[in-house]
């Protein structure tokens, strides 16, 4: 584990992360994999906030009639 709390694993020094991969600990790709995930689960966090807005839009035109 990191001596850093927010530590991004780029450029920190004492980074662990960064040192389990200089040393064989950790496969580079094992790591590159782990980024990847972070990233999606961001976009799907995203798109889940964009996607609960739509039953509250949809309510909100169906109450109006075809003569409003």
């Amino acid at each position: 584990m990191c001596r850093f709390s927010d530590c991004m694993h780029e450029t920190e020094p004492g980074c662990a992360i960064k040192a389990a991969i200089a040393g064989g600990e950790l496969s580079a790709e094992r790591y590159e994999l782990y980024k990847n995930l972070g990233k999606e689960n961001t976009r799907n966090y995203a798109l889940k906030k964009q996607v609960s807005k739509w039953p509250k839009a949809y309510k909100k035109n169906s109450k109006r009639s075809m003569w409003d």
